[in-house]
This record gives structure tokens, C-alpha cells and sequence, in this order.
């Protein structure tokens, strides 16, 4: 009956220490993974912070202001002409519906 007792003990500690030893691993490749991809996160921010500064700096030496300028006046003139051209649509379908 004692060896009995041992042997389940002993089969006991076994399993304990073998499903202990698998969760302690897989806690440390979980914090392995995270410190890795933190790493990896952060050097990928400070690239894409060099890269935005590079982009930025282009753009200041290569582009004039007065070309921006000329440049938004007529995106905002095609933005008025097509929100007429809506509102005339718009009109049009409400009194075709009202018919």
C-alpha cells in the first residue's frame, strides 16, 4: 500500500513539474515574442520618422508655394463646379419624383 502511495506521488510530481516546466516556458517565449516585436516596432517608428522628415524636406526644397497655391485654386474650382453639378442632379431627381 505505501508503494503504492509513493508511485502515485511520485506520477503526481511528475505530471506537476512537467505541466509547471510548460508554462513556464511558454510565459518566457511569450515575453521573448513581445520584447521582439517591441524591438521591432520601435525601429520601424524611427524609420518611418526618418522617411516622413526626408519626404517633408523634399517636398519644401522641390516645390514652390506659388505652384501650391495655383495648384489648390484649382482643385477648389473643380470642387465648386462638380458641387453645382450635384445640386442640379439632386434638384432634378426631386422634382422628377414629385411628377
Amino acid at each position: 500500500m505505501n508503494t503504492d502511495v509513493v508511485g502515485l506521488l511520485g506520477i503526481a510530481a511528475t505530471l506537476v513539474t512537467i505541466v509547471g516546466g510548460a508554462i513556464v516556458r511558454d510565459r518566457q517565449i511569450h515575453a521573448t515574442i513581445e520584447h521582439k516585436t517591441s524591438k521591432a516596432r520601435d525601429h520601424c517608428d524611427k524609420e518611418v520618422a526618418t522617411l516622413h522628415e526626408r519626404v517633408n524636406r523634399t517636398r519644401d526644397e522641390m516645390m514652390k508655394e506659388s505652384d501650391m497655391v495655383s495648384h489648390w485654386s484649382r482643385v477648389e474650382g473643380s470642387l465648386t463646379a462638380m458641387q453645382g453639378q450635384l445640386n442640379m442632379l439632386i434638384s432634378h431627381m426631386i422634382t422628377k419624383n414629385k411628377d
